[in-house]
């Protein structure tokens, strides 16, 4: 039997609460250049998704309210790059299709939560840092996080990341046994789900040390690197029941 009319808006209806653009928001706003090809693929990904759940349940028909979605993004993720300009353009296009089928609270608070992460972003920021030092075994380094709070309330959240090592030693807990020798090997590090990756942020700076291995130091041999570092935060601000994803940008 073909798919009613209530069926096929009823899908569409789900479709509209349950698409996954929130990802792309917090893709775009973590980026620390503004740009982030990830939500790019994020949104071209999850529109494809409902386009075909929706074929599947409406048998192979969607309302014009969807192909204007459709056709909308397809011209957004088309452009040379994908920012907060597109990711605006997104959004208000995903409220357009979800209020003309009768579903547009997922859309709406997606707006309303990244006006309000906008303003905490004018007012805060994060940056780390990559330190080392020589050792007996080689070089030990560290990641330190520095946040600037300026809201004037606290933030609470986590954080977490990777980074890719070159020549790193097995490292024993704690600062004072350090690693003994060997040609190291190549690792991608990461940190995140501890008690060591949350944070607690009082108005002003605080620094923090990140942990992306055993412990807050990272061992390798004398030619070993660290770099290509990825930090992400997860911050509530003040009692808000939404949290906000700061870019964590490379300090000097």
């Amino acid at each position: 039997m073909a798919p009613s009319e209530a069926d096929c808006l009823k899908a569409e209806r789900e479709g509209a609460r349950r698409i996954w653009l929130w990802k792309a928001v917090r893709e775009v706003t973590a980026s620390p250049t503004g740009y982030s090809m990830k939500a790019r693929r994020t949104v071209a990904k999850h529109t494809a998704k409902v386009e075909q759940r929706l074929q599947d349940s409406c048998g192979g028909r969607a309302s014009a309210a969807f192909k204007d979605f459709s056709s909308d993004i397809h011209e957004t993720v088309a452009a040379g790059r994908f920012g907060n300009r597109q990711l605006d353009k997104v959004l208000r296009a995903w409220l357009r299709w979800g209020s003309a089928v009768g579903a547009p609270e997922a859309a709406s608070r997606e707006i309303r939560v990244l006006a309000s992460c906008r303003r905490f972003f004018a007012r805060f920021d994060a940056a780390y840092r990559i330190w080392w030092k020589w050792t007996e075994t080689g070089k030990a380094w560290w990641l330190q996080v520095t946040f600037d709070n300026r809201t004037g309330k606290s933030v609470g959240g986590s954080i977490w990341g990777t980074a890719k090592v070159t020549k790193v030693l097995a490292d024993p807990f704690g600062w004072a046994r350090g690693p003994k020798p060997g040609p190291g090997k190549d690792a991608i590090l990461s940190w995140g789900g501890s008690s060591a990756d949350s944070v607690g942020l009082k108005p002003g700076k605080t620094v923090q040390d990140v942990a992306p291995d055993a412990d807050v130091d990272v061992h390798t041999t004398a030619e070993g690197t660290f770099g290509e570092t990825e930090i992400y935060a997860d911050l509530y601000p003040g009692r808000a029941r939404y949290s906000c994803f700061p870019p964590v940008r490379q300090g000097r």
